[in-house]
């Protein structure tokens, strides 16, 4: 199944776009790697995430476009880069706006 319009639209006008505008350094791997998204072009900042990502999907080795994944496995790769974050002591901006939303809702 292709991703729809609108999912793709909100992994690269949103996930991807937030990812990049970190400045500070991430983490990975234990600190085994370190890199910084606001200093990677947008194509190579996904290509990396692509590979850090080692549940991702691949084919003989090499991962696989994003236009031959399900939603399924590109929810996988995001919940993976939300972990990332969390590991980093960061979140999305657009997850901090909702828990925000959620506890004003309920008081």
């Amino acid at each position: 199944m292709k991703l729809s319009f609108q999912y793709n639209r909100f992994l690269h006008g949103v996930i991807y776009k937030e990812v990049k505008a970190i400045k500070k350094p991430l983490y990975v791997f234990d600190g085994k790697f370190v890199f910084r998204p606001a200093g990677l072009s947008m194509e190579s900042l996904k290509q990396l995430l692509k590979h850090l990502d080692l549940d991702y999907p691949r084919e003989d080795e090499k991962v696989l476009s994003m236009t031959k994944l399900d939603t399924k496995q590109m929810g996988d790769h995001i919940e993976w880069m939300i972990k990332l974050l969390a590991e980093n002591k960061l979140t999305f901006p657009h997850i901090d706006l909702e828990w925000s939303r959620l506890m004003r809702d309920i008081k």
